[in-house]
């Protein structure tokens, strides 16, 4: 923890008692090869995990493939067994904003036209961010970006 990330904590928990505090957590993984036409192929769940009584307020994503999608190239978000198709390799929403906390977020992906796919095309990394708000003492307007899993403080989740 450096010296400013230090000041900052410190500032929040001497600053009494309050409602709210955004927090946004991350996890990056490999992707899968996308090789099959009309099957989905999915990534491995993310290392998100999030307090009981947390609200989700947005929820974000990035992809990234090893070469141009082919015609008929779709991705998912998930969580649980709820997907809504993206149109674009990194964007945000509020779909999964009242979803179950206990649920796991992946992206899976397919090909479903009869297009070319490039050999050995696949999902070189893949992203997902959730800013949410808990209710907490001592976190007078905080706001967290903590690499999920390890707890260390990174300075930006949107490396592309």
């Amino acid at each position: 923890m450096n010296a400013r990330q230090l000041i900052l904590l410190l500032t929040a928990l001497l600053s009494g008692p309050v409602s709210a505090a955004d927090i946004t957590v991350s996890d990056r993984v490999a992707g899968p090869a996308v090789t099959a036409r009309g099957r989905w192929v999915a990534t491995l769940p993310f290392r998100i995990s999030l307090p009981l009584d947390a609200r989700i307020i947005n929820t974000g994503w990035f992809y990234q493939l090893t070469a141009a999608a082919p015609a008929g190239f779709q991705a998912q978000i998930c969580r649980g067994r709820d997907c809504i198709l993206t149109d674009a390799a990194r964007g945000i929403s509020r779909w999964f904003n009242d979803s179950h906390s206990g649920e796991v977020f992946y992206l899976r992906f397919r090909t479903e036209s009869g297009a070319v796919i490039p050999p050995a095309l696949r999902v070189s990394c893949a992203e997902i961010q959730v800013t949410y708000r808990q209710s907490r003492d001592r976190t007078a307007g905080q706001q967290s970006t903590l690499r999920a899993g390890t707890g260390s403080p990174v300075t930006s989740v949107r490396r592309y």
